[in-house]
């Protein structure tokens, strides 16, 4: 396996030497061939930056020995992305060795851009920003996982979430996974800073097994990180893209979520009331009333339950009702309690 990788590498760099000497301005090898964790499966993590259009001719993908190997270029303008973060492969540059490089100048461009990359590392206002960003993007996550029907997809989703969560713990520790996904569940166990239940809810969301399940650990796992994030964020953040002072749209106040089921679940009970008396002129009139307070109000989570009006059967569309009242309901406990009386005298009681 070594002896097989190393060969590779020699390759590539005398074919680089002799055919593209022009053409490339680094080669660069990364991944377990550096860090010494190879195993029998193991290829070589390598890419060049081209000079030229002519150096995309050293493109290649090859097996030997059932082994894939991936020759592939990254531009310039791309590895200065993993500099800011802006990109998820950080490993490509802050774990990278220059195995074969055109000029000094180039040589030192990577370097300058290495340094970037860990004065950044450094600096906990940029780190938590970044945090907050891949929160930002495992919440959308969330607003698409939280539609699905269809288990393949939820848990595609999941993992989407998963990803982006522990890519927020890890920069909010001001480092990233440094020997990448293989080795990433372990390296957030030695983290010093941790959500409350961020590795039990991490297991608990790849070991679901229905879309409730999926659905549900995941909602915890984006509402532990939220906490663990935003404790000195309200409604507001600076965007990463503009700089500017804008809302926040991983905000939820999950008590005027209770609230608003409080005030609009009548409106839930007057579709399926008029779905049972075969009223499809109010039906339909509360229906729109209902799907326009849900998408005004509530964030983060798409409701459809006008497409599946029916004039000729009612039932389609109290149905549906049903299913978006469930997914509201599941959406809000998932960060507060809603608070149900069984009679009027619990209620007198407790009031």
């Amino acid at each position: 396996m070594g002896k097989r990788n190393d060969r590779i590498l020699d390759w590539v760099i005398k074919k680089v030497q002799r055919e593209y000497s022009k053409d490339i301005c680094l080669l660069v090898v990364y991944g377990s061939y550096l860090y010494g964790a190879e195993d029998s499966f193991s290829d070589v993590d390598f890419y060049f930056i081209p000079k030229n259009d002519r150096a995309n001719e050293l493109c290649r993908t090859f097996i030997i020995e059932g082994i894939g190997y991936d020759l592939f270029p990254m531009r310039w303008e791309r590895v200065e992305r993993l500099a800011t973060l802006n990109e998820s492969l950080t490993p490509l540059l802050g774990n990278a060795k220059i195995v074969y490089s055109n000029t000094d100048e180039d040589r030192k461009r990577f370097e300058k851009l290495q340094g970037i990359l860990h004065k950044n590392l450094n600096d906990p206002s940029f780190m938590h920003q970044k945090a907050v960003d891949k929160l930002f993007q495992a919440n959308d996550a969330w607003s698409r996982l939280v539609a699905q029907s269809d288990l393949c997809n939820c848990r595609l989703f999941a993992g989407d979430i998963i990803l982006q969560l522990a890519d927020a713990v890890a920069y909010e520790n001001l480092t990233y996974f440094k020997k990448g996904l293989k080795m990433q569940f372990a390296d957030l166990k030695t983290m010093n800073k941790l959500p409350g239940g961020f590795i039990e809810g991490y297991e608990a969301v790849i070991k679901a097994n229905t879309i409730v399940q999926i659905q549900d650990k995941c909602g915890k796992l984006i509402a532990l990180c939220k906490d663990f994030l935003n404790s000195d964020i309200k409604t507001a953040v600076y965007s990463s893209k503009t700089g500017k002072l804008v809302q926040d749209p991983l905000y939820i106040d999950f008590k005027q979520l209770t609230e608003l089921y409080g005030e609009i679940i009548s409106t839930f009970n007057k579709v399926y009331s008029c779905c049972e008396s075969d009223n499809h002129i109010l039906a339909f009139i509360s229906a729109v009333c209902l799907q326009r307070t849900l998408n005004d109000e509530v964030h983060g989570i798409r409701f459809d339950i006008l497409s599946d009006y029916d004039m000729v059967d009612l039932s389609r569309l109290s149905a549906s009702a049903k299913s978006a009242e469930s997914k509201l309901v599941k959406y809000i406990t998932s960060g507060a309690a809603i608070k149900r009386y069984t009679s009027v005298d619990e209620f007198l009681i407790e009031n």
